[in-house]
């Protein structure tokens, strides 16, 4: 049984984090042996893993470089006899670097890069650091081409070194009872819900997400509809502008038309009910949130950024509008409330591109060959 250590920052709810969780259950099903190591804090994840049988592990970083850190992580890797690992995102694939370097571990990496900051510059430090440190044995995967782009041009990574594998998830199973019940739950009636299930963080822009709302609901016909027939906005997600946001709706005047549902277990079920799901991000990667509204046939409207383009098709399988654009966002809600049909065409051909290449089962393939890859070469 091979042994192979996920390492991220946390184990809260984002887009990493389930990957990563997902990743574990798959490859334990194929035989593999899956720890997870914390950088920073465990998080909601962590209990539902170690329930299940799971090793987790909190390293407790402190601010700068913690080299305590780093000598705890090659410990626990030496008394894990761990194989492999998977570091998803930058710090923690610095911080297995070091681990590694400075504390004669060997184990090969496996660095995911899952998205990009906002601005996205270069960094020299991370040029020369990156220069020094990447080992022949490592691989480097992007979850899209615009990510791998950002790692060639701003962290010096060489371009033939790196992979792009798009995330995949899981089709959904929803019952109809199961919507009915959450129509009822939350006195939703008949009225059209517009979804937006993202971490409340400053890069998704949810700010954007309320503005459209109000420019839409100032429209014809909508201002002069009865309020139980209104759409409405629900933001599925917890975060640090959760306050903000509130205050925001208030001053807006849309208390009746958004709700803010905190973090949810049940997103699947939301995705499912949900006649539009909405994405206004200033920057991401592949959202796991984007494949879940293709895999349940979810209209979709969303900004062009990141590796959004390479997997929805502008007014074939999506309505993209750049990011920021508030009145261009209110346009495509309104578009595709006003016309269902071609909004269910646009769902249905997207759910054939993800069932072409975006499913869990291809993405889990690509990344147990790697790692197998991997040990073999060590």
């Amino acid at each position: 049984m091979k042994t192979v250590c996920q390492l991220l920052h946390t184990l809260h709810v984002g887009g990493a984090e389930i990957l990563a969780q997902r990743l574990g259950w798959n490859l334990r099903e194929a035989g593999w042996r899956c720890l997870f190591f914390c950088l920073d804090e465990e998080g909601t994840g962590g209990e539902r893993l170690r329930n299940a049988g799971f090793e987790v592990r909190t390293l407790g970083r402190k601010p700068g470089w913690d080299f305590g850190c780093m000598r705890k992580m090659a410990r626990w890797w030496a008394e894990e006899g761990v194989e492999v690992v998977q570091a998803h995102q930058y710090t923690p694939f610095f911080y297995a670097m070091n681990a590694r370097g400075f504390f004669g571990r060997t184990p090969p990496i496996l660095f995911t890069e899952h998205g990009r900051f906002f601005p996205d510059l270069p960094n020299w430090k991370h040029r020369m650091f990156n220069r020094w440190m990447v080992r022949k044995t490592d691989r480097l995967v992007a979850v899209s081409k615009s990510v791998k782009r950002a790692l060639v041009e701003n962290e010096g990574l060489p371009d033939e070194r790196i992979e792009v594998i798009y995330n995949g998830v899981p089709e959904p199973v929803v019952t109809e009872g199961e919507k009915m019940r959450l129509r009822e739950t939350f006195g939703l009636g008949k009225r059209p819900i517009l979804l937006m299930a993202a971490r409340l963080d400053t890069i998704k822009d949810h700010p954007t997400a309320i503005r459209a709302m109000g420019e839409l609901l100032r429209r014809e016909p909508w201002n002069r509809c009865p309020e139980e027939t209104l759409p409405r906005l629900v933001l599925a997600g917890g975060g640090p502008r959760h306050d903000f946001l509130q205050s925001l709706i208030y001053q807006e005047n849309l208390q009746n038309h958004v709700r803010l549902l905190g973090e949810r277990s049940d997103v699947t079920v939301w995705m499912a009910l949900a006649d539009i799901f909405l994405l206004t991000s200033l920057s991401e990667g592949i959202p796991l949130t984007i494949l879940e509204a293709m895999a349940s046939r979810t209209p979709v409207v969303a900004t062009s950024v990141g590796g959004i383009p390479e997997i929805l098709e502008p007014h074939r399988t999506a309505r993209l509008v750049s990011a920021g654009d508030v009145r261009g966002i209110a346009d495509a809600l309104d578009f595709l409330l006003k016309n269902p049909d071609e909004a269910r065409q646009m769902a249905d051909l997207a759910h054939s591109h993800y069932q072409e290449r975006l499913t869990e089962t291809e993405m889990v393939r690509q990344y147990q060959a790697l790692l197998t890859g991997m040990t073999s070469e060590k």
